[in-house]
């Protein structure tokens, strides 16, 4: 504690009193300095970090359209044949050069129990020709074509906007459709894809019955 202490002496006449005090303190006096304030917090806040994109890929293309080159029913469904896709190999062409062989090979297909073969129907068709829808400005470059790995003279088709390389008079020449292999040979160069050589990107080939009432078409 703190003990002040005060002390009047007497007066003298005539003049003036002193008053005098004594201090004593009985614990020690804190000298140091008070602490510094502390920083007022700062009212700013960053902003957020922007959100993470999530990269999504572009749809896929539309699958290309099919195109007709006669009036004929082009479902692939309750039709006895189906074709695979084609598949590019080295070949040689008719004399003996380097050739890009393009091949599809016909496939038996179940048709439905219920489908009845008559002349609405294409359950029982024959397997009577197939062509393939080419680009315009490829044609000079087919070189052949093989039926099983023979050599087998060729057509084309001319349409409206369209031109096709066709296998003719299949009937006769493939008793047994499924199973044939169908080849067409195309000259090393800009045609030499079946994306290039075929119209639209994609090779459309369609199986015809002899009649032309039945064409199924597919996208090999």
């Amino acid at each position: 504690g703190t003990t002040l202490t005060g002390v009047i002496e007497g007066v003298a006449t005539g003049g003036e009193s002193c008053l005098y005090a004594q201090h004593q303190s009985a614990c020690a006096l804190d000298s140091s300095p008070p602490p510094p304030p502390q920083p007022r917090a700062s009212a700013f806040r960053p902003p957020p970090p922007p959100p993470v994109a999530t990269y999504r890929p572009p749809p896929p293309p539309p699958p290309p359209k099919l195109v007709q080159t006669h009036t004929c029913a082009q479902a692939t469904s309750n039709v006895p044949y189906t074709l695979t896709d084609v598949s590019v190999s080295n070949g040689v062409d008719q004399y003996g050069n380097l050739a890009i062989a393009m091949c599809t090979t016909v496939k038996a297909q179940a048709v439905a129990s219920t489908c009845r073969a008559n002349s609405t129907s294409c359950c029982a068709m024959d397997f009577a020709k197939l062509e393939v829808v080419i680009n315009p400005d490829c044609k000079s470059d087919a070189r052949r074509i093989t039926i099983n790995g023979e050599q087998v003279p060729y057509s084309w088709g001319f349409y409206e906007d369209l031109t096709a390389i066709k296998f003719v008079n299949l009937a006769t020449t493939i008793s047994k459709p499924a199973g044939a292999k169908l080849c067409w040979f195309v000259r090393p160069g800009k045609c030499a894809t079946p994306e290039t050589f075929c119209y639209n990107g994609q090779c459309q080939a369609n199986v015809f019955s002899a009649n032309n009432k039945c064409c199924p078409a597919y996208l090999i």
